[in-house]
This record gives C-alpha cells, structure tokens and sequence, in this order.
C-alpha cells in the first residue's frame, strides 16, 4: 500500500462515514496520552458504554530501530521469511528508537496539509488547524531513519551467530546495498566499513599440498 494513502486519514474516514454515517464515528488521536487508561482497548470499552469490560493486552507494540531499518532492508532484499524470523530475536535485542531528522519530519507531515485541514474541520479539531501536533521541536537535527555502516559494523556479530545459511552473503548484500545509496564517506564511515569487513576478513593458512608431502617422504628413502 502506498504509504501517502495509509496516512491520509481524511479519505478513510470519509469512507466510513459514507456507510455508517457521521453520527456513528468517534474519532480519537492514537496516542497512549489522549487515550483512556492509556490503552486503546480500555478506551475502546469506555465508548460502548457503561458496565463494558475488556481486559487490555499489548500487541503491536513499537518496534525497536533495529528490527524496523533490518526488516525493511531484508525484505527489499528478497531474503526469505524463515531467515528473517531467525534474526528477529537479534533484532529485538535493541532498545533504541526510531526517529527521523526534524526537517523530514517536517517535510513528510507537510506533504499532508490538506487532508489534515480537512480532517480538523470535519472530525479531528486541534488547535493547529491540522489535526495534529505541529511542534517538532522534539525531533533531532540528525536523525537514526537510515541504515549506516557503523550499524552494520556493530551488528556482524549477530548476524554471523544467528544460524543463517549464508550470514557472509547477506552481510554483503546490505553492505552493498549502503554502499550503493551512500554519498562520499566521512572518515568515520570509513573506518567502520574496515571494521565491519575486519571481523570476517582472514586468510587460510598456508597449507603443503598431498603430494609435495609424498615427494619429501621419498626423499628421504620412506
């Protein structure tokens, strides 16, 4: 699904309302704060009124920043499910969150003015006229949205110990894959590509073949 249909919440709830009426949507923001007992299910009872009890549980909860760039990376790939099901609890080993720059933050949130209007005109009315919190102050100046090879350099580790059939391949899938996208290196990208090639980069021993063996023996009358 094209992500600018996903987000455009002013056509969706016009279809809704196109058969079920206006008076029977009740529009709420889907965040913890805004939301009764801070849980969408409790909220969701409370709507249908008094004496409705549904016990809350957590799914879907947030992926880590991890889990989110991998997944998306691997499957742009064509990696197969089962070998990114086995990296899943490599991936949800982190903690760190995803979040963009605030200018793409900015730029992204710009890119729905139009449908936010409407959406505060018609169900969803906010004091920016857009529906939504429109302070991005929040947000860094540098966002951690994009795989980096430092990334890949600090994750080598888990991607070679999680069983895959070929872990060395898909490592250099997504290292070329960065590379590709990556403008001129910095130093410090640099150095972490060295790193990351330098946790699997060794060379067999030198090893006597079969029959050099067998010549010395005869040399010396075996």
């Amino acid at each position: 699904m094209d992500v600018r249909t996903y987000y455009d919440y002013f056509s969706k709830l016009r279809l809704w309302e196109e058969y079920f009426g206006r008076d029977a949507l009740v529009v709420h923001v889907f965040e913890r704060y805004s939301l009764s007992g801070g849980d969408i299910v409790t909220d969701f009872a409370e709507q249908l009124g008094v004496g409705v009890a549904i016990p809350p549980c957590r799914v879907n909860e947030g992926i880590s920043r991890r889990e989110f760039l991998l997944t998306h990376k691997l499957l742009q790939l064509g990696a197969a499910p089962e070998e990114v099901q086995k990296l899943k609890p490599f991936m949800r080993a982190d903690a760190e969150s995803l979040c963009p720059a605030r200018a793409t933050a900015r730029a992204f949130f710009a890119e729905f003015a139009a449908s936010n209007r409407a959406l505060n005109e018609r169900y969803l009315p906010h004091a920016s006229g857009l529906a939504f919190v429109d302070d991005f102050d929040s947000y860094p100046e540098e966002g951690n949205d994009q795989l980096t090879l430092r990334d890949l350099s600090a994750w080598t580790p888990g991607l070679l110990g999680a069983g895959l059939r070929n872990p060395l391949g898909l490592r250099d899938a997504l290292l070329a894959e960065r590379l590709q996208a990556a403008p001129p290196m910095s130093d410090a990208e640099q150095q972490a590509l060295v790193e990351c090639l330098r946790q699997t980069a060794a060379l067999a021993p030198q090893r006597k073949s079969w029959l050099s063996a067998l010549r010395r023996r005869k040399r010396y009358g075996r």
